[in-house]
């Protein structure tokens, strides 16, 4: 009786021991919050009706990354039907893809039934992902109708009157040197490069290859590439990312503006912009 006293005695200091070495979660694995669940919605200011079938997009990206293009962590495309705004949205992002260093920002577009970019958002709004639950409230949007002016990043914005071929007012003569690539600056001691002769040919330096294309601006701000052709080298991968994002907005450009402080800005159709001086 005594030994198997003694026994039970050692088994259950073994057992205390190993509780004691081994912290147990107040919650089961299956419980633990692996989602991150972001909210708002979507408006603008004007009184203008959407047309039955628009579609509305929110892109949630990384942004933290200077020179790199944004890191797209989740995009929600919706068809609003004959809905009109304010429009609602909601987006679960898996914790996993979430990093604790990263800056997060949300953008939103809607467009017509036949994809026309009608409203963007003109800034990027940041959201925290490190709560399981976020309301970033109402993301305003401004226009961007075809036609009219697409929104400029820029205040006092003044738009150089193109007439028709061969007559680029504004675009064509001296080099411009891209400065900013979609409000993320560019990488340090890069260059990439605009020129526009009045031929309507577009050439210059991407970030690594040099480039050309055709182009046209046969109506005021209106901006048309054709298929932009490289050279083949390669570089460093932050060179090669902003390489790519310059081309990407270039060759889907739609419109131009010429600040009142002489900044060239291109838009592309999602509200993407480059940003270049003389």
């Amino acid at each position: 009786m005594q030994l198997s006293h003694i026994l039970a005695s050692v088994a259950f200091g073994t057992m205390t021991a190993a509780c004691a070495a081994t912290p147990v979660s107040q919650y089961p694995a299956e419980d633990r919050v692996t989602q991150h669940i972001v909210t708002g919605q979507l408006s603008y200011r004007e009184r203008i009706a959407l047309p039955p079938g628009s579609t509305a997009t929110v892109t949630l990206s990384e942004t933290s990354r200077m020179g790199a293009p944004a890191i797209i962590l989740d995009e929600s495309v919706m068809n609003l039907g004959n809905a009109q705004v304010p429009v609602p949205f909601s987006m679960t992002i898996d914790d996993r893809d979430v990093d604790p260093r990263g800056i997060y920002t949300l953008r939103a577009t809607i467009r017509s039934p036949a994809g026309e970019l009608y409203w963007t958002t003109d800034t990027a709004y940041p959201v925290d992902l490190y709560a399981p639950y976020s309301d970033v409230g109402t993301l305003f949007l401004v226009t961007a109708a075809p036609g009219g002016a697409y929104p400029a990043p820029y205040p006092n914005t003044q738009y150089p009157d193109t007439h028709g071929p061969g007559a680029y007012t504004g675009l064509t003569g001296q080099e411009w040197v891209v400065e900013d690539i979609n409000r993320r600056g560019v990488v340090d001691f890069s260059r990439a490069t605009i020129n526009f002769d009045s031929s309507g040919r577009i050439s210059g330096n991407a970030s690594c290859n040099s480039y050309s294309a055709g182009y046209s601006a046969t109506a005021p701000q209106d901006l048309r590439l054709t298929e932009i052709v490289l050279t083949r080298k390669g570089c460093p991968p932050a060179l090669m990312n902003q390489e790519r994002a310059f081309t990407d907005i270039l060759g889907s450009a739609r419109q131009y503006t010429i600040t009142q402080d002489g900044a060239l800005v291109i838009y592309a159709p999602n509200g993407d912009t480059i940003t270049a001086r003389r």
